[in-house]
């Protein structure tokens, strides 16, 4: 299912077109786009939240994480798997290929960068604009999850149990 909210107090509920294990949701050029953790080629695009629409991804991938920035949507899978997927409107998508087979787990954009993390890794990969990706290295092999911009820096974490954070210009 899916729940919309303009105050994060009331929410609407909303219902996703197929029954799958919704992984990622992000908004841009007017929509709300949601991909299917999978593995699954399911993508769905809402203009408010609450009725969506069926779309299809390039492949069927165990999608992780999707964001919107500088025009496009991106898509990583996380496999483990060397799959993104980018799309101006979150209708047509085109696959693109990451730097190595990887558990992709998050992404984030800043700095006119997109950087995405691996679980399980000390891999992570960047790229200016969702196609071209170049391979980076994090301090230390983690279960890196969650990643961040603000502030001019890059954050990201991991699962536990772990103390584990890392920083990047």
């Amino acid at each position: 299912g899916a729940a919309a909210s303009s105050d994060g107090v009331s929410w609407t509920a909303g219902t996703l077109p197929s029954s799958q294990s919704w992984a990622g949701v992000a908004y841009g050029n007017g929509l709300y786009v949601a991909v299917a953790g999978g593995p699954s080629a399911a993508a769905a695009t809402s203009p408010d939240g609450i009725t969506w629409t069926s779309r299809t991804l390039p492949s069927s991938q165990q999608w992780s994480a999707i964001t919107y920035a500088a025009g496009q949507f991106v898509a990583v899978a996380s496999g483990p798997s060397a799959v993104a997927a980018t799309s101006p409107d979150g209708i047509t998508w085109t696959s693109r290929a990451l730097p190595g087979s990887q558990q992709w787990m998050a992404i984030a954009y800043g700095g006119g960068q997109f950087v995405v993390v691996a679980s399980s890794s000390s891999v992570a990969a960047t790229s200016p604009d969702g196609i071209s990706w170049t391979s980076r290295v994090l301090p230390s092999s983690q279960p890196w999850r969650g990643i961040a911009y603000g502030a001019g820096i890059f954050v990201t974490v991991a699962a536990g149990p772990s103390t584990a954070a890392a920083t990047s210009p």
